[in-house]
């Protein structure tokens, strides 16, 4: 899999082992890719600008078949390392406080938490996930490689789906 990026001066096409992006709206949340380091970096100048950006994401060598992707809004936290002599491996992971890099494994440790407020044990978070996901404030993220999510809700949110579950009974504190 490959992405593909041109601006109004360059174009480069980059491959890669990891992405993830919201399915709404085609926000790129995290990106892995390796290569030469020039191209790399060219990648990076374009992702932590405010550069106008055309990306699409090719999951096979069809150049015709693609997904449009747009930077994401909150910018980017960096990672690169030398593979060896002109290749690297950059990964880019969104600012986006609501994403969930390692996906629903890591909502537990999300939800208790800031910014949450609300009172939970460990055992209610399958409950909850499930609650999170119905009511569209839990979201697996789009891609290859990367099982991330995005984790919408408040704490009024998480209240109210507490509150629920206790009174309904799937919910016990013991």
């Amino acid at each position: 899999m490959y992405i593909r990026y041109r601006t109004k001066e360059t174009q480069a096409r980059s491959e890669c082992d990891r992405l993830a992006y919201h399915g709404r709206d085609n926000r790129l949340l995290v990106l892995s890719c390796h290569g030469p380091q020039q191209t790399l970096r060219g990648l990076q100048a374009v992702l932590c600008s405010d550069a106008k950006v055309k990306i699409d994401f090719h999951q096979d060598d069809n150049e015709y078949s693609s997904t449009s992707l747009l930077k994401d809004g909150s910018g980017y936290r960096t990672y690169r390392h030398p593979l060896c002599q002109g290749v690297w491996q950059f990964l880019w992971v969104s600012k986006d406080p609501q994403l969930l890099v390692a996906g629903k494994p890591a909502l537990g440790r999300a939800l208790l938490a800031d910014p949450f407020t609300t009172p939970l044990l460990p055992e209610w978070v399958p409950y909850l996930e499930r609650e999170l996901e119905t009511n569209g404030l839990l979201v697996n993220l789009k891609g290859e490689g990367c099982p991330s999510a995005l984790l919408a809700a408040q704490s009024k949110d998480l209240d109210a789906l507490v509150t629920q579950g206790i009174q309904g009974g799937d919910l016990r504190i013991s």
